[in-house]
């Protein structure tokens, strides 16, 4: 609940971080975001109160709408093993939603993550737990770039607000705190296309083994890149085999983009999907 007034997210409440439990997670896992509400509003029982406090408010009937929506198809996957239901937990919210969410409230946004942990059958090319040398992945293969200010880290947020300074690059990460291991990297780009290129190491390279290729990602909350252009962010992703043939897409292909934070006042969290 984006706009949650207790279990906030904020930057100075480790308490308040709930994706430390999402990423401590070794197996199969998953979390739904959904802005314009507060835990209270998840609720059957209207006398506790919303607990809410934000921009944009969505309603305790349309929370219920969503929340139920994504209860029965979570149900189905991991209890009965129902494979369609899948698609509910991992595909982009704009274009595949539970049946009776309005399509027209500009205030209604969910954000789905999802993360395969299945003991065989994945390969990661690069999850910056190791080598963390901007040039190489955690894989073993080359990294090049030409996107602005990269930096791998940990997803922990270095101070207490989310307001935008260059001083900490993991302005809203709440992933991790100062005892986890989660890394990742940031980076930007301004006014020009740019790049950042894996290379794929031998014995992994035959893409005929795999159905998917799956990453997530999120905008930075209160980056000026950010809040200039407010809405989703799409990209290009590129596959490029040893003969120099080329495959890409653009990821709006799927109905939509990587989200705009949640507009509260003082940033909120990044918002990974």
């Amino acid at each position: 609940a984006s706009g949650d007034a207790d279990v906030n997210g904020s930057a100075g409440c480790d308490l308040c971080q709930t994706f430390h439990l999402v990423d401590r997670a070794t197996g199969y896992k998953q979390s739904t975001i959904v802005q314009g509400t507060g835990h209270g509003e998840f609720h059957d029982e209207p006398a506790a109160g919303d607990v809410f406090d934000g921009p944009c408010p969505i309603g305790r009937a349309n929370t219920h709408l969503i929340q139920l929506g994504y209860l029965l198809p979570l149900v189905k996957h991991y209890i009965e093993g129902n494979v369609p239901a899948l698609d509910f937990l991992t595909r982009q919210y704009e274009s595949f939603r539970p049946i009776g969410v309005p399509t027209g409230d500009p205030c209604i946004v969910v954000t789905n993550e999802y993360r395969n942990g299945a003991a065989a059958g994945n390969f990661v090319i690069d999850d910056f737990q190791t080598e963390s040398a901007t040039n190489t992945s955690s894989s073993g293969g080359s990294v090049s770039f030409n996107v602005e200010n990269l930096t791998e880290g940990r997803l922990d947020d270095n101070n207490s607000n989310f307001s935008w300074t260059a001083s900490d690059p993991f302005n809203g990460a709440t992933q991790g705190s100062a005892t986890d291991s989660t890394r990742g990297v940031v980076f930007d780009w301004t006014d020009a296309d740019r790049f950042i290129e894996w290379q794929v190491v031998a014995g992994a390279n035959d893409f005929t083994r795999f159905r998917y290729f799956s990453f997530r990602g999120a905008q930075g909350t209160q980056h000026p890149n950010t809040t200039a252009v407010l809405g989703d962010l799409t990209f290009a992703v590129t596959l490029r085999d040893s003969s120099g043939v080329v495959s890409q897409i653009n990821v709006g292909a799927y109905g939509g983009g990587i989200e705009e934070p949640y507009q509260r006042g003082g940033g909120w969290h990044n918002e990974m999907e």
